[in-house]
């Protein structure tokens, strides 16, 4: 079947629309039912051709719901970058948003039946081996799984490619996000189209050997690594990942952040938390090369540079891209959706993908910006206020201008890299207009008198802060055991509340702008390396109404 272009899908309204789409699914060959299909004995039992029929209409309504939601995500956003109420007669953004919510419900309703199918699938052609079923079985499910979100996300490079084309055409605009104007977006979208070529196939292959592993023995082992090596491990995440890679995601700071473990070193992905769908975004991506001396991590470094990121709503974006004042960070932006899908690429060489799961937001648009008046030199601090995700304004403290990691409409997290500490001054911009607050910047430095401890044995942890002078009230911090197994903290609980007493503060007028040591007993519980974190607690935060900040001239 001849694909016509994707990108002029919109044209002609919905209803053709959706049409269209389905034949262009229904077009790719390798098609989930062919080749020769095998039937089983028993009632109970569909035969196996039914399963997979039922599996490649399943597959494609799949496909079709997320390629919706990223259009609709993509439309949201060009309606409110180019300041558009619409897009085509009644094409709204509250028509899109439901739009996006039906796609969602049809999402979710997919990928259940998937998974009965595919253990109905498993079973067809032997029907008395049911249960349990194989380790191999088990493995091939979870990669038809996956095989299925990645063909997901480059139907939806393909809705989103054509949505911002057509929206440059309608609007006679040259590029919507940096690097997206029509002639990349092309690109994308036809690379989009040759990966699912290759997917279809490969999809059904899987298939192929899973319609055949319920008559393996229940404790027959799989001999083919799974995506972490490990021969029949069930890992639902990532979604791929190359031989040689290594993924990690935590939460910390208001931020989503990923790990992705390359030989070369590992390049940390810093996103927003707190995503609406269609909201813009702003991220950061922070290398970290191995190496032992000074000219390993240089030749690293350059293999680094050769990776590539892309995010849902962002074009491939090599790492390599760096912002001017920090040498080891480049930006990267996009939409924000239901899910985020991040593709690690080496010389345009898919190397991992995995999902990020969005998290339920409980707040709503604040109107004021809220300033914290303090934070830790080397820490991270939230901003909450009413940004543009967008990556167009700046943080300054003392008149140095500090990182901004992560940006979206509801805040940002800022990287404290002042080394002065003590009180001074922090000034916010954005939208044109500048607000000024008071800041005190705190140094933490936290320490041990033994950091090999036997089991039984005892040492002292020390936590310093500087930067004090002038603090009229006490502040309290965190100090947290990140490793119970290893130590054991006074007292015996992971976490304590303590307090920095005002009234104990000493060297005010020394270099350090005030000091204040705490100490603390540990005990050995087993050999191995410890970590202990001490966070002081901001109240009050400033606020800032945007109507009273000073204009930028």
């Amino acid at each position: 079947m001849k694909k016509r272009p994707a990108r002029t899908i919109v044209i002609f309204g919905e209803f053709i629309l959706l049409l269209f789409l389905a034949a262009l699914v229904r077009g790719y060959p390798g098609r989930l039912m062919d080749g020769t299909i095998a039937g089983c004995a028993g009632a109970a039992y569909r035969d196996c051709a039914s399963v997979r029929k039922d599996i490649d209409t399943t597959v494609e309504d799949i496909t079709l719901a997320w390629g919706t939601t990223v259009q609709s995500a993509a439309w949201i956003q060009a309606l409110k970058l180019f300041d558009k109420k619409e897009g085509w007669p009644g094409e709204t953004p509250d028509r899109f948003k439901q739009r996006s919510d039906e796609a969602d419900r049809r999402l979710e309703a997919g990928r259940k039946r998937l998974k009965d199918l595919l253990e109905e699938l498993a079973n067809c052609q032997c029907p008395g081996r049911n249960a349990p079923l194989a380790a191999r079985c088990v493995s091939l499910k979870d990669q038809v799984l996956r095989k299925v979100e990645q063909m997901s996300y480059d139907m939806g490079t393909t809705f989103r490619s054509s949505a911002w084309t057509t929206a440059l055409k309608m609007f006679e605009k040259d590029e919507g996000w940096p690097g997206d104007t029509p002639a990349n977006l092309k690109r994308k979208e036809e690379e989009a189209h040759r990966r699912l070529d290759a997917e279809w196939k490969e999809l059904k292959a899987l298939l192929d050997e899973l319609e055949h592993c319920g008559c393996w023995p229940p404790d027959e082992r799989s001999t083919q690594p799974t995506n972490n090596g490990t021969p029949g491990a069930y890992m639902p995440d990532p979604i791929f990942l190359k031989e040689g890679f290594k993924y990690d995601n935590k939460t910390e700071s208001g931020m989503n952040r990923s790990f992705l473990t390359t030989p070369n070193g590992v390049i940390t992905v810093n996103l927003p938390i707190d995503l609406q769908l269609g909201e813009p975004f702003t991220g950061t991506v922070y290398l970290d090369p191995f190496g032992k001396t000074p000219d390993e991590r240089d030749r690293n470094t350059t293999s680094l540079k050769q990776y590539q990121i892309t995010a849902l709503g962002s074009g491939p974006m090599p790492v390599g891209t760096y912002t001017p004042d920090l040498p080891f960070l480049s930006h990267i932006y996009g939409d924000a959706a239901k899910d985020l899908y991040l593709n690690l690429l080496y010389n345009d060489d898919p190397v991992m993908r995995v999902i990020i799961p969005s998290r339920s937001p409980s707040f709503t648009h604040p109107q004021n910006f809220l300033v914290p008046n303090g934070g830790s030199s080397g820490g991270f601090f939230t901003i909450i206020g009413p940004f543009n995700g967008f990556p167009d304004g700046s943080i300054t403290i003392g008149g140095e201008k500090l990182p901004i990691l992560t940006e979206s409409p509801h805040g940002i997290v800022v990287w404290d890299r002042t080394e002065f500490t003590g009180s001074t001054k922090i000034d916010v911009d954005e939208h044109g207009r500048t607000g000024e607050c008071t800041f005190r910047n705190v140094g933490v430095r936290v320490s041990a008198t033994n950091l090999i401890l036997k089991r039984g044995q005892h040492a002292e942890v020390h936590v310093t802060f500087t930067g004090l002078a002038g603090l009229d009230q006490n502040m309290p911090y965190d100090l947290v055991n990140h490793s119970p197994g290893v130590i054991s903290m006074e007292g015996g609980e992971e976490s304590k509340k303590r307090v920095v007493p005002a009234s104990s503060i000493t060297n005010s007028t020394g270099p350090e702008h005030g000091t204040f040591t705490d100490t603390i007993g540990i005990t050995g519980v087993s050999p191995g390396p410890f970590s202990i974190t001490a966070t002081l607690q901001w109240t009050d935060p400033c606020s800032l109404p945007p109507e009273a900040m000073h204009k930028n001239p």
